[in-house]
């Protein structure tokens, strides 16, 4: 890895930390100096800028100290900050892996950055080499996502470590859904690796998309840098108490990824028998990907029915598939209801 100062934007890198006089007015008692009303406690106060109780609670719950915590609003938030932290527009370049997480490539157009994409084998893996030899001096990030998002399977952890050995810059390594995956996260690997960012989200097993929270992973010295370009109290207090609520109710998430997990075995063996399903891909997450006959005309079809599945028919290596998200077993029985229902349709055993 190199230097950390050099991989930062001179100009993020020219900005200072909070000062003194801000970390002392975190414990001050009588604070007149935001222009906040003194009525409607708790929610009259800006929330706390550091964050420090999500941050002790998610150290708790992951093994890792606070200081190598930052939440923030989601990790699409995460992955914009990360762009601007670490790439000049116009000049630094990232790579990342296709398919994947769109928003990757997305914040990147909005941040003036080239993206360079990897397409995946044909099981969806990556290795460290076809990565790495889309980069070069001015390739600043290279994004992975793992389980992968919209193929729902797990990278190879090998070739992930092994990008990150080699790479001089800094790896993003999105695990919103590790803890569908009965995997080991790799936020132990991020003392031996210094370059290693690891995203983490409350949308999907913690059941809380609605509350807009990520937390990142890195090392201390990259944490700051992610302080330093934050918008000042920018996780309001309702975030805060509903997603410290989460974390005390830990075993709740438990047993819903179980329950969802069972779920998806099961509209998965289902779908096996539709004769529309052509293949379906393996997966570690709270969705599965589907290879169907026709997926554009089973898509609109679903939605006609008032059902919405993703359609990834015009992502690459992804060509008639349609993404399938485990709900609720009745969602899911009328899913699998209307897909019997438009197969047999098209066989003409109905009229």
């Amino acid at each position: 890895m190199k230097d950390l100062r050099l991989l930062v934007r001179p100009n993020i890198q020219a900005l200072c930390a909070m000062p003194a006089t801000e970390r002392q007015r975190e414990t001050a008692k009588n604070r007149l100096d935001a222009n906040e009303s003194p009525f409607n406690s708790p929610y009259n106060r800006y929330s706390d800028h550091l964050q420090k109780e999500i941050c002790k609670k998610t150290g708790l719950l992951r093994g890792i100290t606070p200081e190598c915590i930052f939440p923030a609003n989601g990790c699409d938030e995460l992955i914009d900050m990360t762009f601007r932290i670490f790439c000049t527009p116009q000049e630094d370049n990232a790579v990342g892996i296709t398919p994947s997480y769109p928003m990757f490539s997305r914040r990147a157009a909005v941040n003036g950055i080239e993206y360079r994409t990897v397409p995946l084998t044909p099981d969806y893996d990556f290795t460290a080499e076809s990565v790495l030899t889309q980069t070069d001096t001015h390739t600043k990030i290279i994004f992975l996502c793992s389980p992968n998002n919209p193929t729902g399977n797990l990278l190879s952890r090998n070739e992930i470590i092994r990008t990150a050995e080699a790479f001089e810059g800094i790896v993003v390594v999105d695990e919103s859904y590790i803890d569908f995956s009965r995997t080991e996260s790799l936020l132990k690997e991020l003392p031996k690796r210094p370059n290693l960012i690891v995203l983490h989200s409350f949308s999907a097993a913690w059941a809380a998309a609605g509350i807009r929270l990520g937390i990142l992973y890195a090392i201390p010295e990259i944490v700051r840098y992610f302080h330093t370009v934050t918008l000042p109290f920018h996780i309001g207090q309702p975030t805060c108490e509903h997603a410290l609520d989460l974390i005390r109710r830990r075993f709740d998430i438990d047993r819903w990824v179980k329950h969802l997990l069972e779920e998806r075995d099961k509209v998965i063996a289902a779908f096996k028998l539709l004769p529309i399903c052509e293949k379906i891909y393996r997966t570690h997450s709270n969705f599965f990907l589907v290879k169907v006959k026709n997926a554009k005309t089973v898509y609109e079809y679903l939605l006609k029915n008032g059902i919405a599945v993703q359609n990834c028919d015009e992502m690459a290596l992804c060509q008639g598939c349609l993404r399938i998200t485990i709900g609720l077993p009745q969602e899911n029985n009328a899913l699998l209801g209307a897909l019997r229902k438009f197969s047999e349709k098209k066989s003409g055993n109905r009229p």
